[in-house]
């Protein structure tokens, strides 16, 4: 059979709750939807042009469906 992470690294999305219970835990890709929707209200309500609206970006919750080299290798390139 196929080994997660070993043999095969998976990567969900949308960071949902039953991710991090599964049997292997689910690295995940989460958007922070709730500040993103509160800095358009926030722009709406002040008349502001929505082209001037900065999201937050996508937010990686690590977890044990992908091998730790991974992550590092990724840390590493944002830290460039």
């Amino acid at each position: 059979g196929v080994r997660i992470p070993e043999d095969l690294a998976v990567i969900g999305f949308n960071n949902a709750p039953f991710s991090r219970y599964a049997k292997v835990p689910l690295t995940t890709v989460g958007l922070p939807l709730q500040a993103n929707l509160d800095r358009i209200i926030a722009h709406l309500l002040d008349n502001a042009p929505l082209e001037e609206v900065t999201c937050s970006p996508p937010e990686i919750f690590w977890r044990k469906s992908t091998p730790p080299e991974i992550a590092a290798i990724w840390q590493e390139q944002q830290d460039r």
